[in-house]
């Protein structure tokens, strides 16, 4: 039981602590610095991953069955959805955190690689929808 108390001290006093050293501060970018950019790279990949999620509704509505398409998740709509829903949210995170990190310009070929590739999906899917009916 003393044992436990003191650890939870040492622990409260190292967390108190912590930030205190001189190149601590240097390594951690202020969010301020990088709010707007994390914005704009969230902007873009939710409005490519908004039109790829709409394409894909479409084709599948026009196709009525005739459409198809690869999903290691499953068929169903509902794994189509769960699948763009995951590599969006986790493209958002990788980028936010490498813009934590000061790694801004591997941030922007990030967004701009994930845009390419919803776009090419956005105009497979569209092409799909017209040419179903």
């Amino acid at each position: 039981m003393i044992s436990a108390l003191l650890l939870s001290a040492s622990l409260w006093i190292a967390g108190q602590e912590a930030g205190a050293r001189s190149d601590a501060q240097a390594a951690i970018v202020p969010v301020e610095a990088i709010a707007d950019d994390v914005a704009r790279d969230l902007a873009w990949v939710i409005g490519a991953h908004a039109a790829d999620l709409y394409s894909t509704a479409w084709a599948l509505h026009r196709g009525q069955g005739s459409v198809v398409e690869g999903n290691p998740l499953g068929p169903t709509p509902e794994a189509r959805i769960a699948l763009k829903v995951a590599y969006t949210a986790t493209t958002g995170l990788v980028m936010w955190k490498l813009r934590r990190d000061g790694h801004g310009r591997a941030a922007s070929i990030l967004r701009w690689a994930y845009v390419a590739i919803a776009a090419g999906l956005t105009i497979n899917n569209s092409y799909l929808a017209v040419k179903a009916k």
